[in-house]
């Protein structure tokens, strides 16, 4: 399959955005099921971790921080960033909920100097799209901190696990890649790769 062009990737998320409101996001952020209730389970993990400075790249619509707000009860800061355009009844939902949204292409956001360093990144559905993923993770890495955890949940559209794996091999990162399988939606058995 032909991995669609910037451009071609935008006009199909913008068009998706349109159709979601505030109900589908909280409803998405108290899945048990499905893709959705996978992610939120990584999300209900990782604030056992204590992250102070989050960033959701490709975050969408705000499901996954929407989620981590709901359990997490210290303070902490959250970026969002996603390069479609939203509804402004969605862009109204993120600002009550005190996420810094940020509408950008992530190379570009990376690029700016007064970020903090993050402490926990969330790449959910995000990282199939990206041609250049060393590039990017090269990038990401000068703005996280040493101890910072970065959660990948993504397809295999148009690269495996062990690709990814391998890539990530490049970055020097340490990691941990699992390939997984699921059988009639509800068993999920998950190999580890590297």
């Amino acid at each position: 399959m032909k991995q669609l062009s910037h451009t071609e990737k935008y006009n199909q998320m913008s068009n998706k955005y349109k159709s979601i409101n505030v109900n589908n996001i909280i409803s998405w952020s108290k899945s048990a099921s499905d893709l959705q209730g996978w992610r939120n389970k990584l999300i209900d993990i990782s604030t056992s971790l204590n992250p102070n400075n989050l960033l959701d790249v490709g975050g969408g619509n705000g499901q996954q921080m929407l989620r981590f707000k709901s359990i997490y009860k210290n303070s902490f800061t959250t970026w969002i960033v996603d390069f479609a355009e939203k509804p402004k009844e969605i862009l109204e939902f993120l600002k009550i909920n005190k996420f810094n949204y940020i509408k950008q292409d992530v190379f570009k956001f990376l690029e700016n100097n007064k970020l903090p360093k993050f402490d926990m990144v969330y790449m959910f559905g995000f990282l199939h799209e990206i041609k250049d993923v060393e590039s990017l993770l090269i990038k990401l890495k000068k703005k996280t901190s040493d101890d910072c955890n970065i959660l990948i949940s993504d397809n295999n559209l148009y690269r495996s696990a062990s690709e990814l794996s391998k890539i990530l091999n490049n970055t020097n990162t340490n990691f941990t890649v699992y390939n997984s399988k699921s059988y009639f939606k509800m068993i999920h058995i998950f190999t580890k790769i590297s």
